[in-house]
């Protein structure tokens, strides 16, 4: 059978991206005549490693998110700005994003998490099913606790339009109090990623006897400079695999120049990651096995739940980021690298999630 499918998915880092490719190719691999429609504002080419049927593009961000500084730092002032001016222009937004919805007639709309395409769907009476592990006025709620009443007037308006989906998929590990009122819990999704260990220390020039660690640090989707490289290539006895240096030298390695090597493999074939505790991250690196050394924002909702869950499934340390910021790490990843290894945990949330999606639909 059939499905037209229109896929909305937040722009803010990677992450919600990760939590609906999965969903998209177990439905493509069901259902034979699979179309889709990616709604956002994500490079073409993530979507291009990460999709696997053919797909369409509806380029544009449909929410604000938040507005940042760096991978650690968010703009407050800036947030609230953008937030304020994207719903002073709500009305001529919805009717843009109608109109592009109407023209692709999409039999289901899929949303990851932005709001706007859930009202337009509501209103063009085209089903909509949410998944995810936060939501935006959750996030907003936490940078900015004491709103003003305009700002109060736009978490409301975010929270009425979250309750018009008719189902939401909630990943584990989710904050609490979400603004969905028809939901179910379902698994991680994430497939494992085979580790090349072995392959990647050669490609990296090692011999056999040298048995320096190889660490991945890596603070998401969000550009910025926050890693302390000058004093990391002091620490010769790691070598470092950084995604924002910007080029090789001694023992920091620049990723951009690791022909051959896609994140994906990368992170499965490192001793460890340094990374902020954001969810794709650390659901990918406790299904390959891998230790995570964490740096928690301290404000964002779900670092809670995504901290507790690792703590359950996998093996991670936490560091604060006045240690992030020193460049000494080798206390912490000691102490990582002494965790035992712990059973995996359910992760097959893609299938789980395609069975609720083709019961929505009515598709046998």
């Amino acid at each position: 059978m059939s499905l037209r499918l229109w896929c909305a998915i937040s722009g803010h880092g990677f992450g919600h991206f990760s939590q609906v490719a999965p969903i998209v190719n177990h439905l493509a691999g069901e259902l034979g005549g699979l179309r889709c429609c990616i709604a956002g504002n994500l490079p073409r080419t993530l979507l291009a490693r990460g999709i696997v049927p053919p797909f369409e593009v509806s380029p544009g961000a449909r929410d604000v998110c938040l507005i940042q500084r760096g991978p650690m730092a968010v703009d407050l002032e800036a947030t609230r700005t953008a937030l304020l001016d994207f719903h002073r222009t709500w009305e001529q937004r919805l009717e843009v994003e109608r109109e592009a919805m109407a023209r692709w007639q999409p039999d289901l709309v899929l949303a990851n998490v932005p709001y706007l395409p859930m009202v337009s769907a509501h209103s063009l009476g085209i089903p909509v099913i949410a998944v995810a592990s936060l939501s935006w006025d959750r996030v907003v709620a936490a940078y900015l606790p004491d709103p003003d009443p305009e700002l109060a007037a736009i978490l409301d308006a975010m929270r009425e339009a979250y309750a018009l989906a008719g189902q939401a998929m909630l990943l584990e590990p989710v904050i609490d109090a979400m603004p969905f009122p028809r939901a179910s819990l379902i698994p991680p999704m994430v497939t494992p990623g085979e580790s090349r260990r072995a392959g990647l220390r050669r490609h990296l020039g090692l011999s056999p006897e040298d048995g320096r660690p190889v660490v991945l640090i890596s603070m998401g989707g969000v550009p910025g400079q926050d890693q302390p490289l000058d004093e990391l290539a002091r620490q010769r006895e790691i070598l470092w695999l950084s995604d924002e240096a910007p080029r090789s030298e001694g023992n920091i390695v620049a990723i951009s120049t690791l022909a051959g090597w896609d994140f994906p493999a990368l992170s499965a074939s490192v001793d460890a990651i340094v990374s902020k505790p954001g969810y794709g991250t650390v659901v990918k690196a406790v299904a390959d096995g891998v230790p995570i050394l964490a740096v928690p924002r301290g404000t964002f909702p779900d670092e809670a739940p995504v901290l507790a869950w690792l703590s359950r499934h996998g093996r991670g340390v936490t560091m604060d980021i006045d240690a992030f910021r020193s460049g000494h790490w080798t206390p912490f990843l000691e102490k990582l690298w002494q965790q035992p290894l712990k059973p995996k945990p359910r992760l097959d949330g893609a299938a789980v999630a395609c069975r609720l999606i083709r019961e929505r639909m009515g598709i046998s």
